[in-house]
């Protein structure tokens, strides 16, 4: 269909569905680390599982995923990335469970033997704990013959490139500073079929008194443990294991596992895989889940997790991998801060993170099929396509009255994404009409050129009174237009309680004088009119007698655009009444009702 210029309006009501964010809320806790995770914590929250169930299904579902009852056993068998989540759980709560729940963690928490060798990495930095026999034996081969076996190798080499990496070359805190040996790392598999890829544990295990102690898996080799690596992909499940479990010992040095921003540990830890072994690519298997950003931006990532990686990462390639370091110096010298603070005080304040979330969810939009050299993701093209709507509910050309379509919800930390019809016939700059809009809303427009340039523009609240938003992108040559409407909050403080409204057409206006809204009114309306190029404006208001009962505008200069004044009938008595909107051109008169 052909359209001369065009305004769609979109009616989106932002509401909190999330308590604030409180330390060590169990509504948190887990929420988005793991489907089975998930699952489990639905059940405890209504009241189907105790606390003692829950936590040890969650250790079930990583170490002996056979033994969760059969309403788990769907997500049971997926893989858990790691087995954090379920031991903070338990440290929390340790005192509250019974003596038989607290025998039975404790048993999946230690080896079945005691290990018999020991290696230590060149660097000198880790000695790492391993069995040549027995159920926790890592898998036998030894290319070079040197008595040691590759799988040992190759996790001593990924622990001193992950040291280098992480402490030495970018600067986050040294977990293995002060210490008087070297960090331990051990080698075992409790339970035969465990989903876990490794696990951090801070405190005393094993007798040591060191911070944290880091377990990997002795079964990366199962063909479970996939990833993207073109050579060796056990060695790249080993690889990334480290990074992310040595990114916890860094946590751990930074917040000891406390506050809100203990929520968000799997989401950066996650991160630091790509950062320091940008080949593997095994963040590409969680990226894909339901939950995540790109296919389901609407849920909300409220607390972000495994899938919720790319949101880190935007951040990381945006502004390079020092952003992340200063997050975390940020956290390190207040724990008690949550991540969004900190990530706001790094950016400059909420207005600096109030587009950049808008920008960081256009960068989602533009992946998959809709990605380009030009925008977005480093590997884009390779992330899955996002879930877009074709909006058609457009109105007349000069904006006139926004009429709201059946409204969508904007969850904390969300977005919707649209895709709006382009007419080869629109002239003039890509306008935006924004008749409400709160502080944590926001408005993105991506757009795909002709020549196979994109642009992009993104719109923070405003408290301006004039509606009409001209944004830097031309409807001129155009193939395609992408709208994102986001919500930055993660507190009901910072959603709105009525519809956000939001036109998409063209600064080439006509003028025009619209029917005011609400009509009939009391005590107020809305009189929208548009003016086509600068002019003297004069705006009346009359009563049914031909008086004059009020003046909005005397004859003021007012620029081309969009306006929206307020018309206050409260000491009028009810009636038909008439405006009148003189320009230098034209002249134009409605009628409106006041019903008191």
């Amino acid at each position: 269909m052909k359209f001369m210029r065009y305004v769609l309006v979109l009616s989106v009501l932002l509401f909190h569905a999330l308590a604030p964010p409180l330390f060590a809320q169990d509504v948190t806790e887990g929420r988005h680390n793991h489907a089975i995770y998930q699952q489990i914590e639905n059940a405890y929250q209504k009241g189907r599982l105790s606390l003692d169930k829950k936590i040890l299904f969650k250790f079930y579902a990583g170490r002996a995923p056979k033994k969760l009852p059969p309403e788990f056993q769907s997500q049971g068998d997926k893989l858990i990335k790691c087995g954090l989540p379920a031991a903070s759980e338990y440290r929390k709560n340790r005192g509250k469970l019974s003596r038989s729940t607290i025998t039975e963690i404790e048993s999946m928490r230690q080896s079945v033997s005691q290990t018999d060798q020991t290696y230590q990495t060149q660097s000198g930095k880790f000695t790492i704990h391993y069995n040549t026999t027995g159920p926790e034996a890592v898998p036998a081969d030894d290319q070079n013959t040197n008595g040691i076996p590759d799988y040992v190798e190759v996790l001593a080499v990924a622990a001193d490139s992950s040291w280098n990496h992480e402490v030495a070359t970018l600067g986050y805190s040294d977990p293995i500073y002060g210490t008087t040996s070297p960090y331990q790392i051990y080698i075992e598999q409790p339970f035969t079929g465990a989903n876990t890829y490794g696990e951090t544990h801070p405190g005393s295990y094993k007798g040591s008194n060191d911070r944290t102690i880091i377990v990997i898996n002795n079964e990366l080799d199962d063909p479970r443990f996939h990833n993207n690596t073109a050579q060796n992909k056990t060695n790249g499940a080993i690889e990334v294991t480290m990074a992310h479990e040595f990114k916890h010992a860094i946590h751990f040095t930074a917040n000891q596992g406390r506050g809100e921003t203990a929520n968000w540990l799997e989401m950066d830890a996650t991160l630091m895989e790509e950062v320091v072994y940008d080949n593997v690519n095994d963040y590409y298997n969680y990226i894909t889940w339901d939950n995540s950003i790109f296919n389901n931006p609407s849920s909300g990532f409220y607390p972000g997790s495994y899938e919720h990686v790319s949101w880190a990462l935007y951040f990381e390639q945006r502004y390079g991998s020092q952003f992340w370091v200063n997050v975390w110096k940020i956290i390190k010298d207040n724990p008690f801060i949550t991540m969004i603070e900190a990530i706001t005080k790094q950016l400059g304040g909420p207005e600096a993170y109030n587009r950049n979330f808008i920008v960081s969810q256009l960068w989602h939009f533009a992946s998959g099929a809709n990605s380009s050299p030009n925008f977005g993701f480093e590997e884009s093209k390779n992330y899955p396509s996002p879930p877009i709507q074709t909006e058609e509910k457009f109105y007349n050309k000069n904006f006139t009255i926004p009429r709201s379509s059946p409204a969508d919800t904007l969850n904390l930390l969300s977005a919707q994404y649209y895709k709006i019809p382009v007419s080869a016939q629109t002239k003039g700059e890509i306008s935006l009409d924004i008749t409400k809009q709160n502080a944590s809303e926001g408005i993105g427009l991506i757009a795909y050129y002709q020549d196979g340039s994109v642009q992009s523009s993104a719109i923070t609240s405003t408290n301006s009174n004039q509606p009409l938003k001209t944004s830097t992108l031309n409807w001129e040559n155009i193939d395609q237009l992408g709208l994102v409407l986001t919500n930055s909050a993660t507190t009901g403080a910072g959603t709105s309680t009525e519809p956000m409204i939001v036109g998409v057409g063209s600064n080439n206006l006509n003028s025009t004088l619209s029917q005011n809204y609400p009509n009939p009114f009391n005590p107020q309306t809305r009189i929208r009119f548009t003016l086509q190029q600068r002019s003297q404006v004069e705006l009346k208001i009359y009563n049914s007698a031909g008086q004059l009962v009020q003046t909005l505008f005397d004859g003021e200069q007012l620029s081309a655009g969009l306006y929206e004044p307020v018309f206050d009938g409260s000491g009028l008595a009810s009636g038909v009444y008439f405006y009148q909107l003189k320009t230098d051109q034209q002249t134009f008169v409605k009628k409106m009702t006041l019903v008191k």
